[in-house]
């Protein structure tokens, strides 16, 4: 079977960077706006014979045409022969109740939705229909803002998330071309023609000059943009390498990471991490403070402790309750205690008056240790004990009037204690958690 130049382009895309199966029956969402390159990509993906779920979104920010833009969709689609699924939005409620610019939101919500649509009709992948045009217009972007190698490199034939983009090696020329030859009708959308957007001034007045004085240029940048990408790959992998040195089950060591290597050491930090979106002004921080302990720093996907030089991923910070603790009472010919932290033992008497409590650590906290003169800061115990800093939040602490009487699974103090005398004996455990 002959096959159209743009298809062969999208087949050959795919089988390169392994963006689909085509001997898999799971279905490809196809992201379609009823624009010209998303009905491209629709077309010729059925035609290479995958099953496509065409997704559509409508925020209904342009009226009439927004209900123009849904009817050609699911008529592409119905003639295409994909399943249609169709998603409203009100953009306006959401904005008045989050915030954020218009094209962030409808961004947003419209992954979100993908994302949804792919674990419910159970797809492979979701194909978006960027092409290489898109691409050198997302590298004069980033260049404007002002960008590291990877802005530089543009967008991925794929990411982590299931997104794939079969069209990156085409043009929005080799997009109008197929469509002509195949007869399929597009609509645009208006405001692409206008220039209220950074993305829009570029494509319509920037690139043309450009391609005007410098005729062939947008072939050369989108090769730029490949060797950017391959540049990119092996400087991550030799990050990834370097930064080995200095990562363990502990944490990474940014004591050990600034002396070493000294000027260089926030960039280091800052490539490893910006996976987990930590930021360059973040990882100059935490290089800045790598004497210093109980830092923290909060990035969209994670949060980070600085503890003691060394930085660790935060674990999710526990809330203590009395059904953290288990008390029962022994008579004293049953006491056989144990020396290891985990039960704590008191005299009866501790349970008249005022009742046990429970609650987190506080700064400030002292605990009359048993077997101490005097008493002793409790955030000293746990740094005689190694507890990580964000942890010590979690960590129960029995008191009685405002007393201490044990710091669960570390130490007890000397309040009502077990002698001689004492014939009822009150045990308390951290209860196990099931």
């Amino acid at each position: 079977m002959n096959r159209h130049p743009f298809e062969l382009s999208i087949e050959q895309s795919i089988a390169a960077n392994h963006l689909l199966d085509p001997t898999s029956d799971k279905p490809v969402i196809a992201t379609l706006s009823g624009g010209a390159d998303s009905v491209a990509l629709l077309a010729a993906l059925t035609a290479l014979g995958y099953r496509c779920v065409a997704a559509h979104c409508n925020f209904h920010l342009r009226g009439e045409e927004s209900m123009r833009d849904e009817h050609h969709a699911r008529m592409i689609a119905q003639s295409l022969g994909a399943d249609f699924h169709l998603k409203d939005f009100d953009v306006h409620a959401y904005r008045t109740e989050n915030g954020g610019s218009i094209e962030m939101i409808c961004r947003q919500l419209r992954y979100e939705w993908f994302e949804e649509l792919k674990s419910t009709t159970d797809a492979q992948a979701i194909a978006v229909a960027h092409h290489s045009d898109d691409n050198i217009e997302t590298f004069f972007l980033n260049l404007l803002r002002g960008t590291s190698l990877h802005g530089l490199s543009g967008m991925a034939p794929r990411n982590d998330t299931g997104i794939v983009r079969p069209m990156l090696a085409t043009s929005r020329t080799d997009v109008e071309q197929y469509l002509a030859y195949r007869g399929i009708p597009f609509i645009t959308d208006s405001t692409n023609l206008t220039n209220d957007y950074k993305r829009n001034k570029i494509r319509n007045l920037i690139l043309p000059a450009i391609n005007n004085e410098f005729p062939g240029a947008s072939n050369a940048i989108a090769a730029t943009l490949r060797h950017l990408q391959a540049n990119e790959a092996l400087y991550n992998a030799l990050i990834n390498e370097k930064m080995e040195g200095y990562n363990s089950e502990e944490g990474i060591n940014i004591s050990r990471l600034t002396k070493e290597q000294n000027d260089k050491a926030a960039l280091l930090l800052f490539e490893y991490l910006k996976p987990m979106g930590l930021s360059y002004s973040q990882a100059e921080s935490i290089c800045s403070a790598a004497a210093l302990s109980g830092q923290k720093y909060v990035t969209p996907e994670a949060t980070f402790i600085l503890d003691h030089g060394m930085l660790r991923r935060a674990s999710q910070e526990e809330k203590v309750s009395d059904s953290d603790i288990e008390m029962s009472i022994i008579p004293r010919e049953e006491f056989q205690p144990v020396r290891d932290g985990s039960e704590a033992y008191f005299d009866i008497s501790v349970l008249d008056g005022a009742p046990l409590t429970v609650r987190p650590w506080q700064k400030g906290d002292r605990i009359k240790p048993y077997g101490m003169r005097g008493s002793k800061k409790v955030s000293d115990i746990f740094t005689d004990a190694k507890v990580p800093v964000d942890r010590k939040s979690g960590i129960p602490i029995v008191t009685k009037d405002d007393r201490i009487l044990w710091v669960a699974g570390l130490r007890a103090s000397s309040h009502y204690p077990v002698t001689d005398a004492t014939r009822r004996i009150v045990v308390l455990k951290i209860r196990k958690q099931s």
